[in-house]
């Protein structure tokens, strides 16, 4: 997305979810013959800020005036009046380690150069991630399971520390990095709105998935960033 955040970005984010998911589902309604089930995307920067506290979807949502929050409990609100026709999964996504885009991709650029800019804080900073192949596997588990229903965690088990994912990233280059920390405080100051939305600390747990029987293939980072 466009950096920083303007109001023009911040309308269409918002229009992207909650009115596309609005008019689905409308549509859905006024079909005479509707779909056995909606799949709807979500993510996990609905819980907000969580410091070192674990959620699942069992945890109430605290608004904390964040606006990714925000667009996420509207998208869901949306997504989930698709169920008095057909059943319906809303799925939260964490980050999603695939060196195509994203997150991990914006890393590999740096990495690629010889440089590795790193954040640094005092408290600490979960990621709640995925690997692109648990993620697949997943959805397909979802929409082959009829008792699959919704909102699930679509997250590894294993929540990672961002010193920790810096540490195992550097464990797969095979060329000398020079490291650059940088402080957390000041990558918020400067980065505005967005930075501060997407740099919150969340240890989430896919507690749904694993108690109706999902298996992950890539639960450890090591073996995610490995295989990517």
């Amino acid at each position: 997305n466009q950096w920083p955040w303007t109001k023009h970005t911040k309308r269409n984010i918002r229009s992207s979810r909650v009115e596309g998911g609005k008019k689905l589902v409308a549509a859905l309604k006024k079909h005479s013959h509707p779909p056995e089930f909606f799949l709807s995307a979500s993510a996990v920067g609905i819980y907000g800020e969580q410091g070192d506290t674990q959620v699942t979807e069992t945890n109430s949502i605290t608004d904390q005036n964040l606006f990714l929050q925000k667009v996420c409990r509207q998208w869901e609100e949306e997504a989930l009046k698709a169920a008095s026709v057909c059943r319906t999964l809303v799925f939260r996504f964490g980050l999603v380690m695939s060196y195509k885009k994203g997150f991990l991709y914006e890393q590999a650029k740096w990495l690629k150069r010889g440089f590795l800019p790193f954040l640094i804080s005092q408290k600490s900073l979960w990621l709640s991630w995925i690997s692109l192949d648990d993620l697949s596997r997943m959805l397909l588990w979802a929409i082959d399971n009829e008792k699959v229903q919704g909102i699930y965690n679509a997250v590894s088990p294993n929540a990672l520390s961002l010193k920790d994912f810096y540490t195992n990233l550097l464990k797969q280059s095979k060329s000398k990095i020079i490291k650059l920390p940088f402080p957390l405080f000041l990558a918020k100051q400067l980065g505005g709105e967005m930075t501060g939305n997407l740099l919150t600390s969340c240890k989430a747990f896919p507690e749904k998935a694993l108690a109706q029987g999902f298996v992950f293939k890539k639960a450890e980072i090591e073996k995610a960033l490995r295989e990517v």
